[in-house]
């Protein structure tokens, strides 16, 4: 019986040919069925009957990390960070260069516009806005109409009557 001869093995089979044992080796260079993923190894027969452990520069290390590159070099993984301001997630996310997506790296990366009533605004990378307080006056006015454009205080304008603003004669 073919099991008197030895324990078959990925890399190595055993026979029994009319009384004798037999040995088959694996070509050298084919893989073992069980890996471990993302190593940036890979587990091969030598040809001997043994195992191998080679560099697989092609099973990189996935983190599923948009923010990060997934590399091996000569065998060895790492995640580096991807550049600050590639493109990550949905609504212009980006990469801080850390490794993170996050909203904002700036005020510029923000949607809106700026205006006397309103500022964009990017703390801890996330968007917002800075109000002006409510009553302060706008530059551009309406002359004549008794009325004063002033900043509302949550980033909007409305006209307010004003004594001082009467129409000319």
């Amino acid at each position: 019986l073919a099991s008197d001869c030895g324990t078959d093995t990925a890399c190595q089979t055993f026979d029994c040919d009319d009384g004798t044992c037999v040995t088959t080796d694996v070509a050298a260079g084919t893989p073992v069925p069980s890996q471990l993923d993302g190593d940036c190894r890979e587990i091969q027969c030598n040809g001997f009957g043994a195992e191998q452990d080679v560099e697989d520069n092609a099973d990189v290390p996935v983190d599923d990390n948009p923010c990060t590159e997934d590399l091996c070099a000569m065998g060895v993984t790492s995640n580096p960070a991807e550049p600050v301001g590639t493109t990550c997630g949905v609504g212009g996310e980006q990469c801080d260069g850390t490794g993170q997506c996050v909203g904002c790296l700036g005020p510029a990366d923000c949607p809106g516009q700026d205006t006397e009533c309103q500022t964009r605004t990017c703390t801890n990378n996330v968007c917002g806005f800075s109000f002006t307080a409510a009553g302060f006056v706008v530059a551009s006015q309406d002359l004549g109409d008794c009325h004063e454009s002033q900043c509302d205080g949550s980033g909007g304008i409305v006209a307010v009557t004003a004594h001082t603003a009467l129409p000319a004669d």
